[in-house]
């Protein structure tokens, strides 16, 4: 069991590294072999294996920072996006101002 929380772990931090430099492909194979192990860890707590305390609490502040560092990364891309949009929609309206005085111009 004990080896299998220090491999989670490891998966873990190296998950935050990759969230952190924007490296969303590598972070998205570890998180289906954290996944695999974590689903073998809940088998073998199933079966009456025991996790220590520390552990535990560990591995929810592992859990909570991944889950920080993706909410962040999600408002990010919201945020880039909606910026965007705004940035379409200005071009589109100055472009339409220009052409008419470009037209007002040539007509004069």
């Amino acid at each position: 069991m004990e080896s299998y929380i220090f491999q989670y772990k490891n998966i873990s931090i190296k998950i935050i590294e990759f969230l952190k430099d924007d490296k969303i492909q590598e972070a998205e194979e570890l998180i289906n072999e954290r996944e695999n192990i974590l689903e073998y860890i809940n088998k073998l707590y199933k079966s009456g294996a025991t996790i220590n305390e520390n552990d535990k609490n560990e591995l929810k502040q592992i859990d909570l920072e991944i889950y920080n560092i993706i909410y962040h990364k999600k408002k990010e891309v919201k945020f880039s996006i909606e910026n965007l949009r705004k940035e379409k929609q200005a071009n589109l309206i100055y472009r339409k101002k220009f052409e008419n005085i470009f037209f007002m111009n040539k007509k004069v």
